[in-house]
């Protein structure tokens, strides 16, 4: 599943539950309905084809604000579909960078740095060099992209809980052999009625918070929210990254 595909699930009117939800999960019930959880998500394929533009800004602590232009699309084939991730010199069709992610029902997420008319002739990212590996010089990773984190073995909701409005599914997602550079840990707050990810805090091996994800902004098209704004922070660089989407009425 796309991050793309993902957020757009989410909407902004909170869910019948209420704002009084909090409840615990065992440790068994947790782990169980975390599997269940990350199998549906993972089971999601996109409807059709689709194509959207925007702008990545980026925003380093004590530097220049960076903006570039970005497109995504998405290509959905017979037994499997691609996200692709492109991001542009700014007045200019030169590419600054190109992510291709590959999805197939019940096999792991497969990365390029190619456009999908090349992948044949090219080799996927390992996972020493997927780890860190940023977008376009941006606090957004290939891995945070292809929310490489509901894959891993390690999957448990901890509590039903309230964020922004919202009641959700807190999941912890481990992986028993983080590398050096990589995530260890992720917790996530997911939309119980949608699955879209209301927020998300990333740790490293030394249990340290790293990152921290949420959507910002969301506009009504055509009657319908749409996500407008998600922001990436790195915590230990105090860098900032914003992605702001082109919504247009149908």
């Amino acid at each position: 599943m796309s991050l793309r595909i993902f957020l757009l699930t989410l909407v902004l009117a909170a869910s019948a539950m209420g704002q009084g939800l909090r409840e615990r999960l065992d440790a068994e019930r947790g782990e169980r309905e975390g599997r269940e959880l990350t199998a549906e998500l993972r089971s999601r394929i996109p409807s059709c084809n689709y194509t959207n533009t925007g702008t990545l800004e980026i925003r380093p602590r004590g530097g220049d604000v960076v903006e570039l232009p970005i497109r995504f699309t998405v290509q959905v084939l017979e037994d499997r579909w691609l996200s692709f991730y492109e991001a542009l010199a700014p007045g200019a069709e030169d590419r600054v960078d190109r992510l291709t992610i590959v999805h197939q029902p019940g096999k792991p997420s497969r990365y390029y740095r190619s456009a999908p008319d090349a992948l044949d002739q090219a080799a996927p990212l390992t996972p020493e060099t997927l780890a860190g590996l940023k977008f376009a010089g941006s606090d957004f990773w290939a891995c945070d992209l292809g929310l490489e984190f509901l894959s891993w073995p390690g999957q448990r909701v901890l509590m039903k809980d309230m964020r922004s409005g919202q009641s959700c599914n807190v999941l912890e997602s481990t992986t028993p052999q983080p590398l050096a550079n990589g995530y260890a840990r992720v917790v996530s707050w997911l939309d119980i009625d949608t699955g879209g990810v209301v927020f998300a805090e990333s740790y490293d091996s030394n249990q340290k918070r790293v990152k921290e994800f949420a959507p910002k902004a969301f506009k009504k098209v055509d009657g319908e929210w749409q996500l407008e704004e998600m922001r990436m922070e790195d915590l230990k660089t105090r860098s900032r990254t914003t992605i702001f989407f082109d919504l247009e009425k149908k």
